[in-house]
């Protein structure tokens, strides 16, 4: 999966998709998070065949159910339903979106590939699409929460400077 040298500073739109009329499908999002802040990465539901999940990455990395890394790859079909992610970050940025494995090895980022990208009150929740124009954006469902105090940041789907 990517880096934290090419991460992205806002979210990026799917050109396949917007080219045909679909400007809200996400391939890449900027999740606007602060240094410490406590996340729940929720699985809601998987659709379709071949496996399916999220990763998550930072500047300064993640501790994912009390473990420390640089990014993860979270699976709908192994991971707990909920997953405790501690935010590790100078730039304030959780970048997220949709993987998937249908055999040969773990995918992401393909030109059809996206997000339907829906606010909640603390967080955010993901329809994901793995392949083609056609889907119904249920390759996997999630959600990510903010958990415990904090004060509610600004969802957009661009981040903040």
């Amino acid at each position: 999966m990517s880096s934290s040298a090419a991460a992205p500073s806002e979210s990026i739109v799917s050109k396949s998709f917007r080219d045909v009329g679909r400007p809200d499908v996400i391939k890449w999002d900027v999740f606007p998070v602060r240094d410490g802040e406590r996340t729940a990465l929720t699985f809601e539901g998987s659709q379709v065949g071949g496996r399916h999940g999220a990763w998550l990455m930072t500047d300064m990395g993640l501790e994912v159910n009390g473990v420390d890394f640089p990014s993860t790859c979270l699976w709908f079909d192994t991971a707990p339903a909920v997953v405790d992610v501690t935010i590790r970050t100078a730039d304030r940025r959780l970048h997220v979106y949709n993987i998937w494995d249908s055999g040969v090895g773990a995918n992401s980022q393909a030109w059809t590939s996206g997000m339907l990208v829906e606010n909640l009150p603390n967080g955010r929740r993901y329809r994901c699409n793995d392949i083609g124009l056609h889907g119904a954006f249920d390759s996997v469902i999630f959600k990510l929460e903010r958990v415990g105090n904090h004060d509610v940041l600004e969802l957009k789907a661009s981040s903040q400077a």
